[in-house]
């Protein structure tokens, strides 16, 4: 359970374990558009799709119930895995932030990403054979 007062905010949980959350924020209600993040603490838990099905379920409820147009991210650059992970989903490249962060004394690029409603609809994954039993 989350004590975030932001209705679009949601815990990612595996096993009865708190693994991460994931969320849309700054919402632009006249544009449609919010941001988005996900954060996955358990290194272990990396690259075994957990990121895209849970990015795939926000989606579906932001181009849903939430009734947006868009959804915009950045990304740090050398982030190669969530890249590779927004991409599958349908994120495209807008732009970059050159040197727009420091982690550890060295300077990294934001990577801008964002999807658009219809390419949502038109791209959208399939549920794995888990999800569609639920």
């Amino acid at each position: 359970m989350s004590t975030s007062t932001n209705p679009h905010e949601w815990i990612i949980d595996v096993g009865g374990r708190h693994v991460g959350s994931c969320r849309l924020f700054n919402p632009v209600e006249w544009d449609r558009r919010a941001s988005y993040a996900i954060g996955i603490s358990e290194p272990a838990l990396l690259g075994r799709g957990l990121g895209r099905e849970a990015t795939a379920l926000v989606l579906d409820h932001a181009f849903g119930p939430a009734g947006l147009h868009r959804v915009e991210l950045q990304v740090l650059a050398y982030n190669t895995r969530a890249i590779a992970c927004y991409r599958a989903c349908g994120f495209v490249e807008e732009g970059r932030q050159r040197q727009a962060a420091r982690v550890d004394g060295a300077w990294y690029d934001f990577v801008l990403m964002a999807i658009l409603e219809d390419t949502w609809r038109t791209r959208r994954p399939q549920p794995s054979p888990a999800q569609a039993r639920l």
